[in-house]
């Protein structure tokens, strides 16, 4: 059914946990390249951070930043949390990995994310290779299938910079539940300007 995935479901190395929920109101958790869902969760294999010849599973979400850490957030005077305050917040993206329930990675963007898990699993390995990692592959945004789920999701509609994307289905090389789609990026017709930045990353970065 269009917008409703059954899940957990396998898209190439990323399992979709929970495909969360959007929140329209607040542009922090959206830009012209990507919606930021609240609760949107998937699991990813990378190099483990302890172990230098082993690879573990890293859970990757986006939370809350009213009730997670505050990053960019300034608290209104007489601690009053009102609207103004939470349309202020930034989404969170965390990183918990499998085979260490101490180390999760917690930043106020998914590139500040994962950089720190690569760094530190070059640094356990030796490695003095690059830290560079793009929030948006790591996380799966930028995936064709799963930023067509995301913008299938109710409310999507209604991120007011969001830039929607159209996409053409294919028939999968294996059967499976889920829908592959090839981009297309066409958005839509009006005054073209610069993607909304996030502090700290580049224009493509979520």
């Amino acid at each position: 059914e269009r917008g409703h995935a059954i899940l957990p479901v396998q898209v190439g190395i990323l399992t979709i946990i929970n495909l969360g929920k959007v929140e329209y109101e607040r542009e922090a958790f959206h830009n012209e390249r990507y919606i930021w869902p609240v609760g949107y969760t998937v699991q990813r294999p990378y190099a483990s951070m302890k172990y230098p010849d082993k690879q573990t599973i890293y859970t990757c979400s986006v939370r809350d930043g009213v009730d997670g850490p505050k990053v960019g957030c300034d608290q209104l005077a007489n601690n009053e949390f009102t609207l103004t305050y939470l349309l202020m917040c930034d989404a969170q993206f965390y990183l918990e990995p499998e085979d260490q329930p101490e180390g999760v990675i917690e930043a106020n963007t998914a590139t500040g994310a994962w950089t720190t898990a690569v760094r530190l699993a070059n640094r356990v390995r030796q490695r003095d290779h690059s830290n560079s990692a793009s929030g948006p592959d790591y996380f799966g945004f930028s995936h064709p299938t799963i930023a067509m789920l995301i913008q299938e999701l109710p409310d999507a509609s209604k991120c007011k910079h969001y830039v929607f994307q159209k996409f053409e289905e294919m028939k999968p090389r294996r059967a499976a539940r889920s829908k592959l789609a090839s981009q297309r990026y066409t958005p839509k017709t009006r005054k073209s300007k610069q993607p909304t930045k996030v502090d700290g990353e580049e224009d493509d970065d979520g």
